[in-house]
C-alpha cells in the first residue's frame, strides 16, 4: 500500500483524526476532550494495524426533586400546587444519567512506517500518535553481466 492511499483510506471514518507525512514520520491528530491518559488505547497487531480507541463515560446531574416552600404559615399546602410540582417531577430524568462516547479506528500501516517507534502523546485534549518512517531505497536498475560457455 502506498503512503497516498494509506493516507486517503485513514481520513475517511467516521471519528475525525488528522493524519499527516512529514519525511521522517507520519502523525495522527485526534482531537479527544474530556478524555483522560486510561481512556485511550493505542495497539499495534503483528500484521502492521494500528488501532486508536478511546471511551468516556460522564455522569450528568439531573434537576433536583421541587423543595418544599417554607412561605407557608399556615402549615398546609394548596392541593394544585402540590398536584403540579408532583407531575413536573415525574416527567423529568433521574439525577444521575450516564452520557458515553466511544471511538476506534483502524489503519494499515504503510510499508515504510517503523512499527517498533511508535508514540503516542495526550495533551489538552488531543491525541498525537507518531509513526517514525524509515527509509526505504528504490530499487534502482543494474546491469548483470552475461557470461558465455567456456
Amino acid at each position: 500500500m502506498l503512503a497516498s492511499e494509506w493516507l486517503r483510506e485513514a481520513t475517511s471514518s467516521v471519528h475525525p483524526m488528522d493524519i499527516k507525512a512529514f519525511d521522517d514520520r507520519y502523525e495522527i491528530h485526534s482531537d479527544v476532550p474530556g478524555m483522560a491518559e486510561e481512556d485511550v488505547e493505542v495497539e499495534i497487531s503483528p500484521d502492521r494495524v494500528l488501532t486508536i480507541a478511546g471511551s468516556r463515560k460522564t455522569a450528568r446531574q439531573g434537576p433536583s426533586a421541587p423543595k418544599p416552600s417554607t412561605n407557608e404559615a399556615a402549615g398546609a399546602a394548596d392541593d394544585a400546587t402540590l398536584a403540579a410540582s408532583s407531575d413536573r417531577a415525574s416527567t423529568e430524568p433521574a439525577a444521575d444519567v450516564a452520557v458515553s462516547y466511544r471511538f476506534r479506528r483502524s489503519f494499515v500501516l504503510p510499508e515504510d512506517a517503523e512499527v517498533e517507534g511508535v508514540a503516542a502523546n495526550l495533551q489538552r485534549g488531543v491525541l498525537t500518535v507518531t509513526v517514525p518512517r524509515r527509509v526505504v531505497e528504490k530499487p534502482q536498475p543494474r546491469r548483470v553481466r552475461v557470461k558465455g560457455a567456456k
